[in-house]
């Protein structure tokens, strides 16, 4: 595949097709012929997975983070980042309260630890 159009796939997951066109140095008509082709094509769906995937890691990440982060704030919920914490958790689904999402668990789990006002011993450290 050549460079113009590994860079046009590259810029394509975040720039529009005008921008694209003119960064690459190519008229909109021929990157829109090239998103035509099946190659160009699957290469950019590749990337697009690829993409997505590194999204979803790095956003369990952040619920992860952001739960363990709120156990350890339970016990002084006056602090000012317990708010964004239960908001990322709550826009993560992990409070969804359906019986197959281990999300509620979760939901008990700090609901739990709230109550107590103190450490459990599956609060992180």
């Amino acid at each position: 595949m050549r460079a113009k159009h590994r860079n046009a796939i590259e810029l394509l997951l975040s720039y529009p097709d005008t921008t694209v066109a003119e960064m690459v140095g190519v008229r909109l008509s021929t990157l829109r012929d090239w998103m035509k082709t099946e190659r160009f094509m699957q290469a950019l769906r590749e990337r697009e997975r690829e993409q997505e995937t590194g999204a979803k890691r790095i956003a369990r990440q952040a619920v992860v983070n952001s739960a363990a982060r709120l156990c350890q704030l339970a016990v002084n919920p006056d602090k000012p980042d317990t708010k964004v914490l239960v908001d990322v958790l709550k826009v993560s689904g992990v409070f969804d309260l359906d019986g197959d999402d281990p999300g509620s668990a979760l939901a008990e789990v700090v609901k739990a630890v709230r109550e107590s006002g103190e450490p459990t011993s599956d609060q992180p450290e």
